[in-house]
């Protein structure tokens, strides 16, 4: 049976009877596949992600009414869902091929770089709903004042966060029209190559927008007209961000193009991450023609992403923040952003590693002041013993219930709570917010 023409997903709306089936994890993007192919009018079901599980099978999940299954590059031609679409007549269509698709049939925006790009993209996205553009969007990560991962607009722009899905699959024989790499360093071989490619498939008359001295790009491959720009927040470069004032965390700065002044912006998220996340969304919409005063107005009202130094307000004296931070440069980010809004309150962190321990990870933990691990699926004898020359005395949970009673035991009204890492941890905040009150209750 033939998967839907996907000759225009972008602007046309399918049956509603066509019936979708997504494989692999939130990690890989597809949430935002979801958010996205539900708009459009799709019936969408999730199977379970490429991990093998049951001694090395994959449990099936198709549905039986299914006609077009999408799954993430991380997911193998052997899974139990791909086998049965092969053997069921089933279209496949890798998620790579589908931001393609989305990016050709409007004027694209691909953006790439993990954290850095991921707020980008929802920036440039949010700046053009604001200016009631009704852009197509496609994110890895929710922004709560869109509603989600994505939106099915019907104006001529598409914005998609790539990151994750670089290689020939997206780029094909064009590429998008404009492209913003940025947060890239310490990629891989491959990563690399895959954004050498992907900036050089930007054809004549597109926009590339890359940091200052970024390695990954080398002009002497692009086509004459393609229009390459950088950005930084320490140098002159096309686009700079100087007089960085900071109040409690959160900056106004004034941007400059071509060494003329741009525009000033007071930004309501916390972090000089924001601040270079917002000068590449004011970089791009400026290209796109937004009027200055809408991107001003739209980069002035962003209040984030999930999981991003989110605020997840209080319980009982305590203030919530969730981040998603892994990496050490970003817990050392997290970690110094509560200290400097919070002063001298005293910072639990609930940290759950993926891996083995890295001196700068155990670095960054060392400045706050109470820690708990929670670490179930890693040797915590190792953590512990490099924990133990911080000064800092790492307490061990393995599950939800056993860290909600270590914080009910410890924490006191006044205490910032810090939860960071990948999993379940994020559901702590829940957790506390679900004993609240309902009239309390809420993001």
């Amino acid at each position: 049976m033939d998967r839907p023409e996907l000759e225009s997903p972008a602007s046309v709306r399918p049956p509603r009877s066509i019936r979708t089936h997504l494989v692999g994890d939130d990690d890989s993007g597809l949430a935002g596949l979801a958010g996205w192919l539900k708009g459009e009018g799709y019936e969408v079901s999730r199977g379970p992600t490429g991990s093998r599980v049951d001694q090395g099978h994959y449990p099936a999940s198709v549905p039986r009414s299914t006609r077009w299954l999408v799954y993430a590059p991380s997911v193998p031609r052997e899974h139990s869902d791909r086998l049965i679409a092969r053997r069921e007549g089933i279209e496949e269509t890798s998620y790579p091929e589908v931001l393609r698709d989305v990016l050709s049939r409007r004027q694209g925006i691909a953006v790439a770089g993990r954290r850095q790009g991921r707020l980008t993209a929802a920036m440039i996205g949010w700046t053009l709903a604001h200016a009631g553009l009704d852009p197509t969007i496609l994110l890895r990560g929710v922004v709560p004042q869109l509603g989600g991962f994505a939106l099915a607009g019907r104006g001529p722009h598409a914005v998609v966060d790539v990151t994750g899905a670089l290689h020939d699959a997206l780029i094909g024989d064009s590429g998008p029209e404009m492209a913003v790499i940025l947060d890239v360093e310490g990629l891989g071989d491959r990563q690399a190559g895959a954004l050498q490619r992907l900036a050089a498939s930007v054809g004549p008359a597109g926009y590339v927008l890359t940091l200052a001295g970024d390695p990954a790009v080398d002009p002497a491959r692009f086509e004459a007209g393609t229009c390459v720009e950088s950005l930084s927040l320490d140098c002159e470069s096309s686009w700079w961000a100087a007089d960085l004032r900071d109040r409690e965390g959160r900056f106004r700065f004034r941007a400059f193009h071509q060494g003329r002044f741009a525009a000033e912006i007071q930004l309501c998220i916390p972090g000089e991450m924001g601040v270079l996340s917002a000068l590449a969304a004011l970089a791009v919409c400026v290209r796109l023609e937004v009027p200055i005063r809408a991107i001003k107005e739209a980069l002035e009202d962003f209040e984030g992403m999930a999981r991003i130094f989110e605020s997840r307000g209080s319980y009982r004296g305590v203030t919530l923040i969730d981040d998603d931070s892994g990496e050490p440069a970003d817990v050392a980010q997290a970690i110094g952003l509560a200290r400097t809004i919070y002063g001298r309150r005293r910072i639990w962190t609930v940290f759950a590693p993926v891996g083995p321990p890295r001196k700068e990870t155990v670095a960054a933990l060392g400045m706050c002041d109470k820690l708990v691990l929670w670490d179930a699926s890693v040797d915590s004898c190792d953590w512990a013993g490099m924990l133990e020359g911080t000064g800092v005395a790492a307490r061990r949970v393995e599950n939800l219930d056993e860290a909600l009673a270590e914080l009910d035991r410890h924490l006191e009204p006044g205490d910032v709570l810090l939860t960071l890492g990948a999993g379940e941890v994020e559901t702590i905040a829940d957790a506390f917010i679900r004993r609240l009150p309902l009239h309390r209750q809420g993001r």
